[in-house]
């Protein structure tokens, strides 16, 4: 038998999943918490109206050098709305680290490797957001989250006027202290990443990060999706609903577009074999970075191949 619950305001039915932390009431905003140890203060960026959302939709897409041709042809189909919980944190990073990497020189047919060794130590603060969801399904989530980042006009959840809401709330399925261990991890993995790109490392041998997460707080983004028709095709259009500007959008593949894919996946496959066919015969260095940028180039071409056979694309912002 399935667990329903009701506001203990309105009566109203609540959503609920084994994984809520809480649930707010889509009628009257009111908050249950199903977690009491995980109680926090709940702010809310406020949305847009829903008009204003699709005066937006249009505006892109009038805007748009390929479907600004075609807006006579374009259709709503559905438009709604969601607030997702997201963990905004500032976080502190102290990283100390020593790694190296492999360097190649030819002398005539001999060649060398050696290994140089790197070394450093920075403390920087970063901003940090990261969705309260075990499983992060909604269109235009991820792009959310980057763009809730430089947004700081919270207010309180209470003070929000409810009836102009008319969003679904999602429900929160990570608490506060399972979320500090997450940002983290998180953190440290990302800023270990950059090392290693930025100073072309191949590997560590000493790496420490330690992340300091303050000032975290639980705050609800608006997210709307459009969903509209083009000859026949379904596609979605993504929005941050607190300032209306687009997330990500997919689009049809025109045929212009299609044989741009194809072209660009042929001359990658070229370059790829070009390189290799130029390092086995001597023109260049053996070098570890060799293998690297043939694969670059294999899953570039393979990807633009993808994109030549399928129907629809997608744009982020």
């Amino acid at each position: 038998m399935s667990l329903e619950f009701k506001c203990s305001r309105c009566g109203a039915p609540l959503t609920y999943t084994p994984e809520s932390i809480f649930s707010v009431c889509e009628y009257c905003g009111y908050v249950h918490w199903f977690n009491e140890e995980a109680k926090v203060n709940i702010f809310a960026a406020p949305s847009k109206p829903r008009d204003v959302i699709i005066n937006s939709f249009w505006s892109r897409m009038r805007m748009d050098r390929d479907m600004g041709r075609y807006v006579d042809m374009i259709s709503i189909e559905d438009v709604y709305g969601v607030y997702v919980p997201l963990y905004i944190s500032n976080v502190d990073v102290d990283v100390e680290w020593i790694g190296y990497r492999i360097e190649r020189r030819r002398s005539g047919r001999t060649v060398t490797a050696s290994r140089v060794m790197r070394r450093g130590r920075f403390n920087t603060d970063i901003r940090h957001v990261y969705h309260a969801r075990r499983h992060a399904e909604e269109f235009g989530l991820i792009e959310l989250c980057e763009r809730v980042k430089g947004f700081n006009s919270y207010v309180a959840l209470e003070s929000l006027r409810w009836d102009d809401v008319k969003a679904q709330v999602l429900n929160a399925e990570y608490s506060i202290g399972e979320a500090l261990n997450v940002i983290r991890d998180d953190v440290e993995d990302r800023v270990r990443d950059d090392v290693r790109m930025r100073e072309r490392l191949h590997g560590f041998y000493y790496y420490s990060c330690k992340a300091d997460v303050r000032d975290v707080k639980l705050v609800l983004a608006p997210l709307w999706i459009i969903t509209y028709r083009f000859r026949g095709g379904m596609f979605k259009a993504a929005f941050s609903g607190f300032d209306a500007s687009i997330l990500k959008v997919s689009e049809p593949v025109f045929l212009h577009q299609r044989l741009v894919y194809i072209a660009g996946s042929i001359l990658a496959s070229i370059a790829g074999s070009i390189l290799i066919i130029v390092t086995a015969i001597g023109f260049l260095e053996a070098s570890l970075w060799i293998p690297i940028l043939f694969l670059a180039a294999a899953l570039t071409g393979a990807g633009l191949a993808a994109k030549s056979i399928s129907d629809v694309r997608e744009e982020k912002r």
